[in-house]
């Protein structure tokens, strides 16, 4: 998409003033016509009906009285356009050097992704695996590292590899509730901050199953996938009902029969009865 250079100050120069507003914007019609046709300021009589402005022959005679379009042959040319714009070969020549770094920036690109790709097949077909899912009877998840992971800095846990890691998230992500799948992307990019391990990756696919069977989840009352990431909800408390209602959450509130605190799933014994 092309584009006209037209200065701030126009609307208050002298000549444009003394054209007057009509003949002002026949001008910006002729500087796009100019820019769009690659005509370097010449625009021809045949073209003024196509400016889209009523009235032309009269507005043109203005034009050139306040000397912003000269009369030539077989039309108008714009005054001093060539000060202020490029020629068509200059633009010519600056539209065919930057398909040539576009060119040379896909060239680079694809040379890059292929070599990429040859690498990837060169560790799967020695066996070194940087992640693959394992899927235990019980419903496990686990990742299976590569043979040799790099140092673990400040001696803590080995970091996945990216494709690990996101991998782990993506066994995760198909074990939530498909009503909190919300907003992967945000949800991946506090995962990929987590940092899960394999040992934490079966604690929050247990939280999960269970938090599934509580009544508030049961209800529809999912928090979403990223929210579910920033609060640390693998680590709530969930206990099983006797009721039958399924794992319940451990909330304490001031009882309004007995005045104690307790779990508000927990039976009180009022007053008079103890």
């Amino acid at each position: 998409m092309g584009w006209i250079r037209v200065d701030e100050n126009a609307p208050y120069h002298r000549k444009l003033l003394s054209a007057g507003p009509a003949a002002a914007w026949l001008w910006v019609c002729g500087l796009a016509y100019c820019q769009r046709m690659k005509s370097d300021g010449f625009i021809p009589v045949e073209a003024l009906p196509q400016l889209g402005v009523g009235n032309y022959k009269k507005l043109v005679g203005f034009l050139v009285s306040a000397r912003l379009w000269h009369k030539t042959d077989g039309g108008y040319t714009v005054h001093d356009y060539l000060d202020w714009n490029a020629t068509k070969d200059e633009r010519e020549d600056q539209a065919r050097r930057k398909q040539e770094r576009q060119d040379r920036w896909k060239a680079k690109r694809d040379a890059s992704t292929d070599d990429d790709g040859d690498a990837a097949k060169t560790r799967l077909h020695s066996g070194d695996e940087d992640a693959s899912l394992l899927r235990s009877g019980d419903g496990a998840i686990s990742i299976t590292e590569s043979k040799d992971p790099p140092i673990a800095p400040h001696g803590g846990e080995t970091p996945p590899s990216p494709s690990a890691l996101d991998q782990r998230f993506e066994a995760w992500w198909l074990v939530y509730p498909k009503a909190g799948r919300v907003g992967k992307g945000s949800a991946l990019k506090k995962w990929r901050k987590l940092k899960p391990s394999n040992e934490l990756l079966d604690q929050m696919i247990a939280a999960v199953r269970a938090q599934e069977r509580t009544r508030k989840w049961q209800e529809g009352f999912i928090p979403h996938a990223t929210t579910w990431l920033n609060q640390g909800r693998w680590m709530d408390d969930v206990e099983e009902s006797t009721g039958g209602a399924g794992p319940q959450y451990t909330r304490w509130d001031q009882c309004k029969t007995c005045g104690d605190a307790h779990p508000i799933n927990q039976p009180c014994v009022p007053q008079e009865a103890r």
